[in-house]
């Protein structure tokens, strides 16, 4: 009888569904500021293929409530991680690096120059290419 009660609850476990945190790719805004922490997201996982014999309503009705009880947990222990995952990935982003303020700041400062017919220079080969033009 034991047995049963200790059988049932392992195998359910191995039924379950698990929510689980995933890592998102850094975005181009990300990758610009030099961000080393990460964006978070929940996916649903399947925890195993094994599927558990009954023979009783109450069996059913038991693999059901501790399946949802596993999933359940896994949704709360994996969106705790998630949530404290972005908000320390939103801290970081509210820092020193403002894409948009550097923008604005780097065409204040062009702006006379392109009004001259100046040409911006965005990367260290497009400066290298208009070194050997002038030489």
């Amino acid at each position: 009888m034991y047995r049963k009660f200790l059988l049932i609850p392992s195998s359910l476990l191995i039924v379950a569904c698990a929510v689980v945190p995933v890592k998102k790719p850094h975005s181009q805004r990300d990758l610009a500021c030099g961000l080393s922490t990460h964006e978070w997201d929940l996916k649903m996982v399947q925890a195993g293929s094994y599927s558990a014999n009954c023979n009783s309503p109450e069996c059913v009705v038991s693999v059901g409530l501790v399946a949802a009880a596993a999933t359940g947990i896994t949704a709360i222990v994996s969106g705790s991680i998630v949530l404290v995952g972005n908000m320390i990935h939103w801290v970081e982003q509210q820092g020193d690096c403002d894409i948009d303020k550097l923008d604005n700041v780097v065409n204040e400062i062009n702006k006379p120059l392109l009004d001259q017919g100046g040409k911006p220079i965005k990367t260290i080969d497009e400066l290298e290419h208009e070194y050997k033009e002038l030489q």
